[in-house]
């Protein structure tokens, strides 16, 4: 009886079968119905309208931005870059100074978007930017995928959740990277100045050269260089050339406090360094090791980008590979495997699943609802394995892909 129940799961999670449009749909309803659920218990439970009720301001995260871009406006743009300022900046803000440090780690150019935000109050500018955001994303991501039910897909997406909770800036680079790959065939300068923007998390434009350059696409990489010129010379004359060094001070706290140390908790980052570290391996060792495996990644993402494939299969390998290559991928930035998985399901549903390839999609897009607390609890990194798990399945796409003609590589429509 227990054989005979393992086989039949095995041939259900390589088949795939179990994932019909109908339980789709019921499992988006039920996640939505949450989610509604679950923000308004957030900000009713809030005990000021600002910090909830374990004491953390409202979409944590986007605290940082937004009392970042205040303590720019009023104290200028190096006070951001000092952490007794900026903790003390926080705790006028709070009126609280047993609060938890919330420090600006962005470069400067993320300055011009998040002083303006910090010109409204903080209740306003917290949903507006995340609404304005998701809006942007999910356009951009279905425009890519030509997939009808993306829409939805993205906003029942648990990481979708979590990026609104946490106030991060996610959907931002989810709509520059879906905007860049829209546009890079017909309009490769648009496609490589959107590109250049994501300069502002600059940890997930690591392989964007890669793919660019195999894939050669000149004009891209060309418009990309000149989109990062153009911001690093408007920081500097806007805010001074200090601002360079400080940000660099900056990142060496990031590096040693946050990623390191981990002050992010480890369980939550879904990267082979936090993977490592969370096992008990020394940094060293673990960045070592990390960095072999990127390279890996970056040399496998080259020849995919350099094959005669389907555009979508190249699309979604350079968004799970620039997850992968950074070493540092919190589980809210995981709403960027999401457009991945849209592309890879038209695939599929066009070419035919093969094994596990369904329930690879599955684990990716459900991921970050359970895997930081399965590693807390496990030491297994799920958030990793279901990230490896997705470029698994486009590596052997790219495998078995025979090489077909440049036209047929196009996005098409694709129902649902």
């Amino acid at each position: 009886m227990i054989t005979a129940r393992r086989t039949t799961i095995l041939r259900q999670l390589k088949s795939g079968d179990y994932l019909t449009r109908e339980r789709i749909r019921a499992a988006a309803a039920i996640l939505l119905a949450g989610y509604a659920i679950a923000l308004a218990a957030i900000v009713t439970t809030s005990p000021d309208g600002m910090l909830d009720f374990r004491g953390i301001p409202l979409g944590s995260d986007f605290f940082a931005f937004w009392s970042g871009g205040k303590l720019a406006a009023e104290q200028g743009a190096l006070a951001v870059y000092d952490p007794q300022l900026n903790f003390e900046f926080q705790a006028q803000i709070l009126k609280d100074r047993n609060i938890l440090y919330l420090p600006f780690l962005h470069p400067p150019q993320f300055l011009f978007l998040a002083i303006p935000l910090a010109e409204f109050p903080y209740l306003v500018s917290w949903p507006f930017f995340s609404l304005v955001t998701l809006a942007a994303f999910a356009a951009g991501a279905t425009a890519l995928s030509r997939f009808r039910a993306a829409p939805l897909v993205i906003l029942a997406a648990p990481a979708a959740f979590i990026t609104v909770t946490h106030g991060q800036a996610g959907f931002l680079i989810g709509a520059l990277f879906a905007g860049a790959l829209v546009t890079l065939d017909r309009r490769p300068l648009i496609a490589g100045a959107l590109f250049g923007l994501i300069a502002i998390k600059p940890q997930y434009g690591l392989l964007i050269p890669i793919a660019l350059a195999a894939g050669g696409h000149w004009r891209a990489i060309a418009a990309a260089a000149v989109t990062v010129c153009i911001q690093i010379i408007a920081t500097t004359l806007a805010f001074g050339p200090d601002i360079w060094a400080a940000f660099l001070a900056k990142t060496e706290f990031a590096r040693t406090i946050v990623l390191e140390a981990g002050a992010a908790k480890w369980q939550t980052n879904f990267t082979m360094f936090a993977a490592l570290r969370l096992l008990g391996l020394g940094a060293p060792a673990a960045y070592a090791l990390h960095a072999a495996f990127a390279i890996l990644v970056a040399a496998s993402l080259a020849l995919l980008w350099r094959a005669k494939t389907d555009h979508r299969l190249k699309y979604a390998g350079l968004l799970v590979a620039c997850v992968l290559a950074t070493p540092y991928a919190i589980e809210y930035d995981m709403i960027l495997l999401v457009p991945a998985i849209l592309l890879l399901w038209s695939l599929g549903a066009e070419q035919g699943f093969r094994p596990f390839e369904k329930s690879a999609l599955a684990f990716a897009w459900a991921a970050p609802i359970f895997a930081s607390q399965l590693a807390a609890a496990t030491l297994v990194p799920a958030g990793l394995l279901s990230v490896a798990a997705l470029y698994a399945v486009i590596e052997a796409r790219r495998r078995a892909a025979a090489p077909v003609p440049a036209a047929a590589g196009a996005v098409r429509p694709i129902a649902p």
